[in-house]
């Protein structure tokens, strides 16, 4: 099943989304290797990862971005090779410190941004309306909790504590109560960013 770029297997997994989402990605790289070769500087090239790369493996995260380590594989593969066309890295070169060294997410790391910063609009009633009729009258942050957590729910599969609305509030109860106490969105998420690159 398709609904608005993303892909749902009939076993209610990722599989066909995250092999659709590796094409497309794929299609970047080979773009970008064939720009070093005409001679664009690495900047350039990393404006256009940013620029095409990061919205692809960002669009709908929060809705796919639970499924099992052996899915998303393959998207973390084409993160990493990415960043080696940028910088002419060889294909078993590490890229860890440029991941650090120039603000990239993991696919992961990206995940638990995208989440979070959902959870704070949920909390903060930021969410538009059709969003609002899924998670803000489920996601609502006890006030007198000292922790800002939200209450979590009881759920009897593994595949619903994987759950968009399951993985907002695990993650949103993970965060420092300090980042969780943050009023302003702007500044939450730079703390945010900072937070997420440390763990």
């Amino acid at each position: 099943m398709s609904c608005l770029g993303i892909h749902l297997d009939s076993n209610f997994g990722w599989s066909t989304h995250t092999k659709s989402l590796k094409s497309r990605l794929q299609g970047t790289i080979a773009l970008i290797h064939r720009l070093r070769r005409s001679g664009f500087p690495p900047n350039f090239l990393l404006s256009v990862l940013r620029a095409l790369f990061e919205p692809l493996l960002s669009y709908c995260i929060p809705v796919w971005g639970a499924a099992n380590a052996s899915t998303l594989h393959p998207l973390e593969v084409c993160q990493r090779n990415a960043l080696r066309a940028v910088f002419g890295l060889r294909y078993r070169d590490s890229v860890s410190e440029v991941f650090k060294r120039h603000n990239f997410f993991t696919v992961n790391k990206l995940y638990i941004f995208k989440v979070a910063c959902l959870s704070f609009r949920s909390v903060h009633g930021m969410l538009s309306p059709s969003m609002s009729t899924h998670l803000i009258n489920t996601i609502t942050p006890l006030r007198n909790d000292r922790h800002l957590n939200i209450p979590t729910q009881v759920v009897s599969t593994n595949y619903l504590a994987r759950s968009p609305v399951n993985q907002v509030i695990a993650i949103w109860n993970s965060l420092p109560t300090d980042l969780k106490a943050e009023p302003y969105y702007t500044s939450f998420k730079s703390i945010l960013k900072k937070y997420i690159h440390n763990i």
